[in-house]
């Protein structure tokens, strides 16, 4: 479950990623007709050399493709259909770009596929903001990542 809390006027929209990536530009018209134009730039996050399979003996390390995360980001990794659901979050740092999922997690799947549910949430910084300010807000999911028991 997700809950979002807005304050003041709020715009919020949902795209397929295939038609979202690269570079977008946003203008916001108040009620004065002053415009505000802010843009974004968004790569798919992706994931380096993805698992196919998952292990209960050790922790399992998702690293991502650092030009597709920025310091910042939060990514949190959690399961699909599992008999043991789990949710792990993590704040990108610099030079960071990876996330573990914590063996304790893993030998709770009683499963032989576990379902991979990723998404991550990034804050973009405004150049152009009201008097009353207001923020941007990313939020994109992979598609599901299914790794088999190994």
């Amino acid at each position: 479950i997700r809950i979002f809390f807005y304050k003041g006027a709020f715009y919020r929209t949902t795209h397929s990623m295939g038609h979202f990536s690269n570079q977008h530009q946003f203008v916001f018209t108040d009620i004065n007709n002053k415009k505000y134009e802010n843009e974004l730039q968004f790569k798919n996050m992706q994931l380096i050399n993805p698992p196919k399979t998952f292990s209960t003996t050790k922790s399992l390390q998702l690293s991502f493709d650092s030009s597709s995360c920025k310091p910042g980001d939060e990514i949190t990794i959690g399961t699909m259909g599992s008999d043991s659901s789990f949710s792990e979050s993590h704040t990108i740092s610099v030079n960071d770009y990876s996330v573990t999922i914590p063996v304790a997690d893993l030998q709770k799947q009683k499963g032989k596929d576990l379902w991979l549910d990723i998404s991550i949430s990034r804050d973009i910084p405004l150049k152009q903001n009201t008097k009353e300010g207001g923020k941007m807000n990313l939020e994109y999911k992979m598609k599901p990542l299914k790794l088999k028991k190994g």
